[in-house]
């Protein structure tokens, strides 16, 4: 009988401690077992034995599906995850955002617009369809220059000839001098490239200006300068402006100014008016309105070549003919002249056509301007001088003949 009581008692006391133990055990049982590591540490499984079950919810993570463990990965995600991350709302990729960089995936015409510093000239290629067909689709060479360069000189709107002289053909640059036509073929551009340096020089007045950047794209280059281009002038207003002013004066006393104004591809060899100083004096004239308008008309038709001849191909040359004279070419001279300002370039009469001015130091075919200086003789003197030396040294001779002769008939008649 005491067994029997015992055995109740013992079941008595199991049964009433049955639902203390599902209590404390309940949390980790309908816990999500997939939870990430990282999940918050208020969770179920921590709470004390003593601990309310009925507050267990509110400690889980929020938005967390009671008991289901299958979404348990995507509901206590990291801490400052987004909870709605999905590939339609993601981070769009660097490679894909607008970087307003120029690279050489886009064309030109990008390139300039992606570029602040480029806008004025931009919205110019805009505003010309043929520009902006060549910028988007032609293999180009562009020289832009920058909004403050053309704000100096007061310029928001460049007219159409003028903006397409700042687009060339694309070409591969080589060192020295590189003559690149522009876009529509009707005049050039003087390009000259030491190392990395791209100087372009351009038509009136004579100026230089350095490309100070490079942008390179996939249908060509663009070289940003600081000075906006002017196209080459005619043939008056460069010489002009190289200080010429004795050959436009024997132009202008020949009649010649105009014939020599209107050719549309030439080459002129100007003498500066140092060189016509030295070859009147030469001449043993007192100036150039001593000289016969005939004879100077020759003169000067001597100095000129019916084709554009730039000094890249010029020095590659044995001779050249003009006016009827053949000059002949060697090192970095021709007749004697050394070509002291080369390529100077010329617009044609109907502006479709170029030419090309060489600034040289000395008359073709006259003697050296040092040699002249110092010795102040004519060629007249010149011509007398050499004829007495010729017949001193005839005479000398002639009486040495005499002398020997007379010497061996001495010695016969003994």
């Amino acid at each position: 009988m005491h067994l029997l009581i015992s055995i109740l008692a013992t079941f008595c006391f199991a049964s009433q401690a049955v639902p203390i133990k599902r209590h404390t055990t309940a949390p980790t049982t309908t816990a999500p077992t997939g939870a990430p590591t990282g999940a918050p540490t208020g969770t179920p499984t921590t709470l004390p034995p003593t601990g309310n079950s009925t507050t267990a919810p509110t400690t889980a993570p929020t938005g967390a599906p009671s008991g289901n463990s299958t979404t348990a990965p995507t509901t206590t995600a990291p801490t400052g995850a987004p909870t709605t991350l999905s590939p339609s709302n993601a981070p769009t990729k660097p490679t894909d955002a607008p970087t307003k960089v120029p690279t050489v995936n886009e064309t030109v015409l990008d390139a300039l617009k992606y570029n602040t510093a480029l806008t004025t000239f931009y919205n110019n290629t805009m505003g010309n369809s043929d520009v902006k067909l060549a910028l988007e689709e032609g293999n180009v060479s562009v020289f832009a220059p920058t909004n403050a360069a053309l704000k100096a000189l007061n310029v928001s709107k460049i007219p159409g000839d003028l903006l397409e002289y700042h687009i060339a053909d694309r070409v591969e640059l080589v060192e020295g001098l590189n003559i690149i036509p522009s876009i529509d073929g009707s005049q050039v551009l003087k390009v000259n490239k030491h190392g990395k340096v791209v100087d372009v020089t351009y038509g009136f007045p004579s100026a230089t200006t350095s490309a100070f950047k490079t942008l390179n794209t996939n249908n060509g280059i663009i070289y940003v300068i600081d000075e906006v281009l002017s196209a080459p002038q005619a043939f008056e207003v460069t010489a002009e402006n190289l200080g010429l002013s004795t050959l436009l004066a024997l132009l202008k006393r020949t009649n010649l100014t105009n014939v020599v104004s209107t050719l549309n591809h030439t080459t002129i060899f100007a003498p500066s008016n140092a060189a016509f100083v030295a070859y009147l004096k030469q001449q043993g004239v007192p100036d150039a309105a001593s000289l016969k308008t005939k004879d100077l008309k020759k003169l000067l038709s001597e100095h000129v070549a019916a084709s554009t001849i730039y000094s890249t191909e010029l020095f590659k040359l044995k001779n050249l003919t003009m006016g009827g004279k053949t000059w002949g070419i060697s090192g970095q001279t021709i007749g004697g002249a050394s070509v002291t300002n080369a390529n100077v370039l010329l617009r044609g009469i109907d502006s479709k056509a170029n030419g090309v001015i060489h600034v040289i130091d000395r008359v073709l075919g006259a003697g050296s301007p040092a040699a002249s200086s110092t010795s102040g003789l004519t060629g007249g003197e010149v011509v007398a001088i050499v004829v007495g030396v010729l017949a001193g040294v005839a005479i000398i001779g002639y009486c040495c003949f005499r002398r020997r002769k007379r010497d061996d008939d001495y010695q016969s008649a003994n």
